[in-house]
């Protein structure tokens, strides 16, 4: 019975260390071909694409934003930087993601993935 909880206990602690993984962040992503945007057409296209993910996006000076997400007790925290052409997502902040040193929870990653993905397509809706 003792080696049975020992098993348990080893199995339980390697999955609880499996749902971490490295921080991703993007730099300087291509939004589309068109590099005439301005600055006025980039922030809507986040702001837009953020909304779309459930991310609030606020302005914090020209060429960046911040954004934040919400899910049930977690919250990710992110600063996003823009030209007329490329943008970057990098991690800020976090509450209930395991940060630590490089270290995050999964879910972080998925979401910043979801936001990437969702300001390329806004780009290229809006931006053609």
């Amino acid at each position: 019975m003792k080696a049975f909880r020992i098993a348990a206990l080893t199995l339980f602690v390697g999955f609880a260390a499996c749902k971490t993984t490295t921080i991703y962040n993007v730099e300087h992503t291509p939004l589309n071909a068109r590099t005439t945007a301005t600055s006025s057409e980039v922030a809507d296209v986040i702001r837009e694409a953020g909304r779309r993910q459930g991310w609030v996006i606020q302005d914090v000076g020209p060429g960046e934003m911040r954004g934040m997400l919400s899910r049930r007790r977690h919250t990710a925290v992110v600063a996003i930087h823009y030209d007329s052409s490329t943008f970057s997502i990098e991690y800020v902040d976090s509450t209930n993601l395991k940060h630590e040193g490089d270290e995050i929870h999964k879910a972080y990653n998925v979401w910043v993935k979801g936001l990437e993905e969702a300001i390329k397509r806004e780009a290229a809706f809006r931006l053609p």
